[in-house]
């Protein structure tokens, strides 16, 4: 019978959560996936324009998260229910740092019983003339409905800074697609008697 046989295999689908910061907002989404909602300034006064935590253009990048000033924290929930690897990066520019006491923590939490971890720090004395990849950070192990990521601010005096841009999770999911097989089924065996 045509068309009366179906195909079911397994395949990945990739997608991300993104923010380059484009406006000058904690809003902001340019990845596949929207957010579960928008950054949260903890121990800062919650204005993206002013404050430890801002977000404004630093003469290199268009518009970047500017992090001075010490004890400050950045933190983004998604939906990563559904997937089975999760991967974290982003873009940074260290200056003026004088110390490996001036640091910038990432962290993430599953949200769902408050296991967190951090997961890489970006850290003085160096400084960069341009901006650098973070490595790819895998965040597998906190995959939840209600996973974050964290950036906090350590040993930062007004002077020291550090500067975050395109944030972003990329998220693998497999699933099983099935689909019918078109035309005829095949001729299987022919010539027996």
């Amino acid at each position: 019978v045509t068309a009366s046989s179906l195909i079911t295999y397994p395949t990945n689908v990739n997608n991300t959560f993104q923010d380059g910061f484009t406006n000058v907002s904690y809003a902001g989404s340019q990845g596949t996936l929207g957010w579960s909602g928008n950054w949260t300034e903890v121990g800062d006064d919650g204005n993206v324009a002013a404050g430890t935590i801002v977000v404004l253009a630093d003469g290199l990048n268009t518009n970047v998260v500017d992090f001075h000033n010490s004890g400050a924290s950045l933190v983004r929930p998604a939906n990563l229910s559904s997937n089975r690897q999760a991967i974290l990066t982003f873009n940074y520019r260290r200056q003026a740092l004088d110390t490996a006491g001036d640091y910038l923590q990432i962290w993430v939490s599953n949200g769902v019983t408050r296991t967190q971890a951090e997961v890489s720090r970006i850290a003085g004395p160096t400084n960069d003339a341009t901006y650098q990849v973070s490595s790819n950070i895998d965040i597998s192990a906190y995959i939840s409905a209600t996973t974050s990521v964290r950036f906090t601010s350590v040993g930062m005096g007004p002077n020291d800074y550090i500067y975050i841009d395109n944030a972003q999770i990329a998220a693998e999911k497999r699933i099983v697609i099935t689909n019918s097989a078109a035309g005829a089924p095949p001729n299987l065996a022919s010539g027996y008697t």
